[in-house]
């Protein structure tokens, strides 16, 4: 059996890219040298999938945003201009999960077992995304052109499992679905995360219903783990630098005098995210789940968004110390075999507040505007305000005491907020153009020599079902599933369902 340290993942990943690109793409991208890294810019985009087992680690993609976009275009079979935002970052998703699920079959085939977590998109101006405690790592440059575009393995051991896997198995409860149907991680992590904060860093922490906008920006630490096997999904520490460094003097027992370095501050955020990650896992299988847990990554800049595509359950919570804040992600994926329920929204347990700014004071009087000065009622002056008096200063809504439940609306029915609605696009032009539909009730793949044997009245087995939908193409895409219908002696389809972009570039993956 290969090991970590002898097993070569620099040609599976080479392969896979260049076959992607060509096949999937229609695009030539050949391997670039690796000064070709520096033209990578600021504003850019990463797809990475995380795997755990035997072997843990992550397979990202680095692409300038432009470039992705060119991407998405490419393989959409649309222009540039055609392509959003959400196009883009399912293509991102969709290539990085191909070139990740292609290095877990030749790691799995070398006998260093592992599986796949759902996807993840980082994307921004200003980010750094590295991957703790890894053993191995290689780094493939490509180009297009003068597009760079860099792939990113990190790898880890973890002994050889296979020994105890039947064990393992044998040791495993029946999947109980109530009891997973009947979890909330909210609830779960609004009381597990300050128990954790108060017995391993001594500081004290609540959930918060409320935060400013500004809250939401500067630099800040992410720290992550990801979930594989039966239960996808990811959880996430999002923390701003100043409480990562109170936070990694706490649980150092540093003085406040002292400063934390930049790897002491990322493996407290780690090892907090494994913690974490670790009580849902642990929840996940005692109710008779695969569950796996990866390696920890982290992301720090002052520019970036993470985000997870695809989940089942999505949960975003916002925590207080003092004056400091933090949030905490949670979004998992069940297996579909498995049916276990999805909640098509986000939960998101906090509001957000803009910050109003204070209005600036009035200047103090001068003695001749104290002679126009207010007087009382016997015609003296009226004594100047005290020190502190705040009436020309507004309250700020994040001073008033949010309890996570009580909406802004409710509190302030007056608030007004703005939505800002989608510009209605004209596609008139477009209501004439001709196109053809077609029905494909099944495929069969033979070898010339029996494509020559046909005669009239032969039979070629297709491999489909009677029972089974057929295919609806237009202009030879797939683009729906239906049923054949038969109303009056004529044939018909009825449409069942309507497969998205994104399903029919999953058809075409390689094998």
């Amino acid at each position: 059996m290969e090991t970590i340290q002898t097993i070569d993942i620099a040609t599976p990943i080479t392969k896979t890219v260049l076959e992607v690109f060509d096949m999937m793409l229609g695009l030539k991208i050949e391997p670039a040298e690796a000064s070709f890294e520096s033209e990578l810019t600021e504003k850019r985009i990463v797809g990475s999938v995380n795997m755990a087992g035997v072997v843990s680690g992550v397979v990202s993609i680095h692409v300038n945003y432009d470039f992705a976009v060119f991407m998405a275009s490419s393989m959409l079979g649309s222009t540039p201009e055609e392509t959003g935002e959400s196009e883009v970052k399912d293509v991102m998703s969709e290539l990085v999960n191909i070139v990740g699920g292609n290095v877990k079959s030749f790691l799995n085939d070398s006998g260093l077992t592992c599986v796949l977590s759902t996807p993840s998109i980082t994307y921004g101006t200003d980010f750094i995304i590295e991957t703790l405690n890894v053993e191995k790592y290689e780094k493939c440059l490509f180009a297009k052109d003068a597009h760079p575009l860099m792939v990113e393995a990190g790898l880890r051991f973890h002994g050889d499992q296979g020994s105890d896997a039947a064990a393992i198995a044998a040791a495993r409860p029946p999947i109980d679905i109530e009891r997973i149907n009947a979890l909330d991680i909210s609830v779960m992590l609004s009381d597990f995360v300050p128990t954790v904060f108060e017995t391993m860093l001594s500081l004290k922490v609540s959930q918060a219903g409320a935060v400013y906008q500004s809250e939401l920006e500067g630099l800040k630490i992410v720290g992550g783990v990801s979930f594989a096997g039966d239960v996808m999904g990811v959880v996430t520490i999002h923390v701003d630098f100043v409480f990562a460094q109170k936070m990694a003097k706490s649980m150092m027992g540093m003085a406040d005098e002292e400063t934390a370095s930049e790897s002491d501050v990322r493996d407290v955020i780690g090892e907090l995210g494994n913690i974490i990650g670790g009580k849902l896992k642990s929840y996940f299988t005692d109710a008779g789940l695969i569950c796996e847990l990866s390696t920890p990554s982290i992301t720090r800049g002052k520019d970036f968004h993470v985000e997870t595509l695809n989940l089942h359950r999505y949960e975003r919570l916002a925590f207080q110390h003092q004056d400091s804040y933090f949030f905490l992600e949670a979004g998992v994926k069940f297996a579909e075999n498995l049916n276990i329920r999805a909640k098509q929204e986000k939960e998101i347990a906090y509001e957000v507040i803009p910050d109003i700014p204070e209005q600036p004071r009035e200047p103090t009087p001068t003695t001749a505007e104290t002679a126009d000065a207010p007087t009382d009622r016997k015609g003296e002056q009226a004594p100047p305000e005290p020190a502190g008096h705040t009436e020309q200063q507004p309250t700020r809504l994040g001073d008033i005491f949010f309890d996570g439940k009580t909406s802004l609306a409710e509190k302030f029915p007056d608030l007004e907020r703005t939505l800002q609605m989608p510009t209605e696009l004209n596609i008139d032009l477009l209501m004439d153009v001709p196109l053809e539909v077609s029905v494909e009730i099944g495929r069969k793949r033979i070898q010339i020599r029996d494509l020559l044997k046909l005669r009239e009245k032969s039979l070629v087995e297709l491999n489909a079902l009677a029972e089974d939908p057929v295919n609806i193409l237009v202009n030879n895409r797939l683009i729906a599933k239906g049923v054949v219908m038969v109303e009056g002696g004529k044939y018909g389809i009825k449409v069942i369902e309507i497969l998205s972009r994104m399903d029919r570039i999953r058809s075409l993956q390689l094998d």
